[in-house]
């Protein structure tokens, strides 16, 4: 029989509710990894987390995810809009609701800054309902799509990247920033803490004032902000 071999992209979820993962994980996905021949990881956190659940380490390889530096490049000598950026799908463990209540709470300080949100899914509609409800519709600009060869150019016009999510493996997308030089405010999840060390700030999933705090001490501080853009880059 053909080997059979499975890229992990995160354990948890970002669609399925957690009472049906709790059941899920350690009896189906457990024997479905117990199938494999090898498996593929993002990272050593995630590594981890498959090991605790009995997987044998020795069939487990850790290949970092990548962004072609070469076309995600930072720009010399511009200054980017007062545009937050967020990249990604309208779906929950995306956490876009704590994105928009800690957006408006930092717009209260610094109301001249937009935020950006690129992407389609199911819950969009609920978002589009949440901006109105929370007084954004000024403020906030929705595309549902933007070509590779046009990303680079979006992610360097923005002050800061976001990422909110309350799941995630490696996201490409804070690679890219990073690449671009553009600093990141991004969930403290265990497998993106040392990457995003020194290129951004961390705070809680599911807290708007945390996430409105971290945005706030970026735009206030420009050498900080600029700091982090240049260590991204060469983490990148």
């Amino acid at each position: 029989s053909s080997p059979l071999v499975i890229t992990n992209h995160g354990l948890i979820s970002q669609t399925a509710p957690m009472w049906l993962q709790e059941i899920y994980i350690p009896t189906v996905a457990k024997w479905v990894f117990n199938s494999a021949d090898s498996i593929i990881c993002y990272t050593k956190t995630e590594r981890n987390q498959l090991t605790n659940l009995g997987i044998h380490p020795e069939k487990i390889s850790v290949i970092h995810n990548g962004v072609n530096t070469d076309h995600f490049t930072p720009l010399t000598n511009i200054t980017p809009k007062k545009q937050i950026l967020w990249v990604g799908r309208y779906v929950p463990g995306k956490g876009v609701e704590y994105l928009l209540q800690g957006f408006q709470l930092f717009s209260r300080e610094f109301p001249d800054y937009t935020i950006l949100m690129i992407g389609k899914g199911p819950q969009k509609d609920d978002c589009l309902k949440l901006i109105e409800d929370l007084g954004l519709t000024e403020k906030v600009i929705l595309m549902d799509f933007v070509d590779n060869e046009d990303l680079p150019e979006i992610y360097r016009q923005s002050s800061l990247f976001v990422l909110p999510s309350l799941e995630e493996g490696v996201p490409r997308t804070i690679l890219e920033a990073m690449a671009c030089g553009v600093p990141v405010a991004c969930s403290e999840l265990p497998q993106l803490v040392k990457m995003v060390l020194e290129c951004g700030l961390l705070f809680p999933p599911k807290d708007p004032e945390a996430l409105a705090a971290a945005l706030s001490t970026l735009v206030s501080d420009p050498e900080m902000a600029q700091a982090c853009g240049r260590s991204g880059r060469e983490k990148a």
